[in-house]
């Protein structure tokens, strides 16, 4: 038997021959069947490949739509990460904006605080340098009194000595002038003295002494004897009352 299951006889030799050609139809339509065959399987083969295919494609396709639908929640997570995120930068930014406005706020006081110190300074400098201008007036007139006081003290120990000295000399002025007065009164009381003894001289008594006023009458020595009066009495030192 063939591969047909034709178990071949023993015939003559036109059935040999119809047999081969019998044979080689059967060859042929085997061997076209087994082209359909072939092609089918083949088909199937792509078919089955295809599917495969198709299959991991459509796998393929889910872990990319699991992959997009996992990024597209993490998408949307951090899109209301963000969202929230402005809206906390929102009130952070109202929060800065409050702050920075009070900042400025703070600032502008303390620019005026500080412009109000700088006038303060300025005018506690100018009344610093009027105190410093008047407290060197003041040691400049202190100077000048210590000055006027040295002057004072060198003429009063001057004034002193000199009034020591004037003490002095109108000590010994004084005793000079008593001892003088002295001698006045003295020679003053000598002198009438003498007058009164040449008054009460005679005539002949000059004569007897050889005196420059011989031959004078009594007239002439009286009046004589008066100017000398006068003269001693001119010459007399009387004290002031």
């Amino acid at each position: 038997m063939n591969k047909h299951g034709i178990a071949p006889t023993r015939l003559g030799p036109g059935w040999e021959r119809l047999w081969v050609l019998v044979l080689c139809l059967a060859t042929g339509v085997a061997l076209a069947q087994d082209k359909g065959v072939s092609r089918e399987r083949e088909q199937l083969r792509r078919s089955q490949a295809a599917l495969k295919q198709a299959q991991a494609q459509q796998e393929a396709l889910a872990g990319e739509k699991a992959a997009l639908e996992q990024e597209r929640n993490q998408f949307k997570g951090a899109l209301e990460q963000a969202s929230a995120q402005a809206r906390a930068g929102s009130a952070e930014v109202q929060r800065l904006r409050s702050d920075g406005n009070r900042l400025r706020a703070d600032a502008e006081r303390t620019r005026q605080d500080l412009a109000a110190e700088k006038a303060r300074g300025q005018q506690l400098q100018s009344q610093l340098d009027q105190a410093q201008a008047l407290l060197q007036q003041a040691r400049s007139a202190h100077e000048a009194m210590q000055l006027q006081l040295r002057e004072a003290r060198r003429e009063s120990a001057e004034r002193v000595q000199a009034n020591t000295t004037l003490t002095a000399l109108l000590e010994r002025a004084t005793q000079a002038l008593a001892a003088a007065e002295t001698r006045n009164r003295q020679m003053h009381a000598a002198g009438l003295a003498a007058l009164e003894r040449y008054r009460s001289k005679s005539e002949s008594d000059l004569r007897a002494q050889n005196e420059p006023f011989l031959g004078l009458t009594a007239v002439q020595i009286e009046n004589q004897a008066e100017e000398l009066r006068s003269e001693l009495d001119k010459h007399r030192w009387v004290k002031a009352q």
